[in-house]
């Protein structure tokens, strides 16, 4: 059985090879595009928010230069005398003019003049920073194709850049199984052949052991049979190569000829219940002193037999339970009798629900039962007194 499941084992696995290897190389290819498509993108996880600011910076590049130029306009217009400048510049002369004359007005004038520095300083860094604003559409370009690079890693892959990179781990482990971790089908066909062959050996070792059993076998049972008044019947056991299997490659099957001249038929096959309930009596009465079984049940095995049969049968039993414990179920008295033991079933039915029930039967109970299945249910004080006998023996 170690060797055939060793065998099952390899070519298992040389047909799913064989049959998947299409759908490895598949799979194999759509992971390595996986982690080419990942590490394509050579993914920052700090990258993502530099990206949308720079964005918006360059989406809102128009927008910021014509408010940088308004305001740059508004402080000091070459070409314009009303200027923010321009006036704090007539105020500012005016003011110092008039601090000339009286003291009392130097305060406005220098204020006046902070007031004027500190604007021209804001009017210069207005000219600087309208100098450096420039809208350039390939670099938004560039930005709008790696922002939807990696919107797509991410319906792909995971809702974050984390999530992505550790997709790609799973991927790359997946990848080195499928292309690392199994055999090729030429390797495999080579260990199925050694396989097969240590089978064989095994197989051929089994049969030889296995004939020379079923030659013991029909010898016993025909014994058997022969203690039952079967002693015409003839038992003999039959192979036929087969596949191989758990159990070897012959398949086994056991032929029954009842009567010289009828010819072997196969034991399923043999119609008589009473001869039937002998050979399988027979049968099991052989395979016990074999198996050492400690219980054996045996399930109406004296169907459709009678008499000096019954008896025969009901000794057989007694005999099979000297090695171990043996439950019978009957309805013959000869086999109930000779038991150490009797039980009691009982079914009883309510609505829709069954029940059975088992009790001991003392000894009284005992006498009685086997009168009833010797006389019917009009027990005579012979059927007792019968009965009695029986259990007496």
């Amino acid at each position: 059985q170690i060797k055939f499941e060793h065998y099952k084992k390899i070519r298992q696995a040389l047909e799913t090879r064989q049959k998947n290897e299409q759908e490895f190389a598949q799979r194999i290819e759509v992971l390595q595009f996986q982690v080419e498509e990942i590490e394509a993108a050579e993914i920052d996880l700090k990258e993502d928010e530099q990206l949308q600011v720079r964005r918006a910076k360059l989406n809102n590049a128009k927008n910021i230069a014509d408010a940088l130029n308004t305001a740059y306009l508004a402080l000091d217009d070459d070409e314009e005398d009303f200027s923010s400048l321009s006036g704090i510049r007539t105020a500012m002369s005016e003011l110092e003019h008039a601090a000339e004359f009286d003291q009392d007005y130097q305060d406005l004038s220098d204020k006046t003049m902070d007031a004027y520095y500190l604007l021209e300083e804001v009017s210069t860094r207005l000219a600087t920073a309208m100098d450096m604003i420039e809208f350039n559409p390939t670099e938004l370009l560039q930005i709008e194709e790696r922002i939807l690079t990696l919107n797509t890693l991410r319906k792909k892959y995971g809702p974050e850049l984390s999530d992505v990179l550790q997709s790609l781990e799973k991927i790359q482990l997946e990848l080195s199984d499928l292309t690392g971790g199994t055999e090729d089908s030429e390797s495999l066909e080579e260990a199925l052949k050694e396989a097969q062959a240590e089978l064989l050996v095994a197989s051929e070792e089994l049969n030889t052991a296995r004939h020379a059993i079923a030659k013991e076998l029909e010898e016993d049972i025909k014994k058997e049979l022969a203690d039952l008044y079967m002693e015409k019947a003839d038992f003999s056991v039959k192979f036929e190569s087969g596949k191989f299997s758990s159990r070897g490659n012959e398949q086994v099957e056991f032929y029954i000829q009842t009567n010289p001249g009828e010819g072997f038929k196969p034991l399923a096959k043999t119609a008589s219940g009473g001869e039937l309930s002998r050979l399988m009596l027979a049968i099991k009465s052989s395979f016990s002193r074999r198996e050492n079984k400690t219980s054996i049940v045996f399930d109406e095995v004296d169907t459709g037999v009678s008499g000096r049969v019954a008896q025969a049968i009901a000794q057989k039993i007694y005999k099979i339970a000297q090695a171990g414990q043996v439950l019978a179920i009957s309805h013959l008295p000869q086999v109930v009798a000779i038991a150490d033991t009797q039980f009691y079933i009982e079914k009883a039915s309510t609505d829709d629900v069954t029940t059975s029930t088992v009790r001991k039967l003392h000894l009284e109970e005992r006498i009685e039962e086997v009168a009833k299945m010797l006389a019917g249910d009009d027990v005579t004080v012979e059927a007792l007194a019968q009965a009695k006998r029986l259990l007496m023996k």
